[in-house]
């Protein structure tokens, strides 16, 4: 198994309930069908796992005071020419409050994480010995 590993420290005090402080990766840029890079909705090749064309898509970070989630999205093999013909919009993510408590993460001085104060996250990306994403762990401290 190898890891590739991601530390970043945040803050959400600001990202109160329905709003949300996201940090996540892509693979840029685009590719169409005709295997030519795309401009995207923003003109640097930017679609995200919700539009075609599609990039493949994980949200390391989709937070706020009250909840954090990591969600990756899955997608279709890419051709040779490196087009994506879809991707899953909604994602498979794990709610960390859900996770691991009702204590575990929240605004104030009564939870393992208070989402008041700056804290750590690290995201590790495990692959199997053929390379493929076998599992993503994240930590928050």
């Amino acid at each position: 198994m190898n890891t590739l590993n991601d530390v970043f420290c945040t803050r959400v005090p600001n990202a109160v309930r329905r709003c949300n402080a996201a940090v996540y990766g892509l693979a840029l840029p685009a590719i169409s069908s005709a295997g030519a890079a795309t401009a995207g909705t923003t003109g640097d090749g930017y679609r995200s796992a919700n539009a075609s064309p599609w990039c493949s898509q994980v949200d390391m970070q989709g937070a706020n005071t009250a909840a954090w989630v990591t969600t990756p999205h899955t997608c279709a093999a890419a051709t040779a020419a490196g087009y994506v013909s879809s991707c899953d919009p909604n994602g498979c993510g794990a709610f960390a409050l859900t996770a691991a408590g009702s204590t575990s993460y929240g605004a104030g001085i009564g939870y393992l994480i208070n989402t008041l104060l700056p804290f750590s996250v690290s995201v590790s990306f495990r692959t199997d010995t053929a390379g493929a994403l076998s599992s993503i762990q994240t930590v928050l401290s």
